[in-house]
């Protein structure tokens, strides 16, 4: 998951640096929890891309 390059562009012009893991981890994190997780429930992930895969497990480990 990426920001729309015209989402960026507008917080590049105005200064603004954009974290783009930050970002896809966030939007990660909202949708594990939409699932059956906020009900306690067990939940399988499978998740093919090696991208968001790290930025699930480094999120993981740095909370720990």
């Amino acid at each position: 998951m990426y920001l729309k390059p015209y989402v960026t562009g507008f917080f590049h012009d105005k200064g603004v640096k954009v974290n783009e893991d930050l970002f896809a981890t966030s939007e990660m994190l909202q949708w594990l929890w939409r699932s059956a997780i906020r009900e306690g429930r067990e939940i399988t992930l499978y998740i093919p891309s090696s991208r968001m895969r790290r930025l699930l497990i480094n999120w993981l480990n740095d909370i720990n």
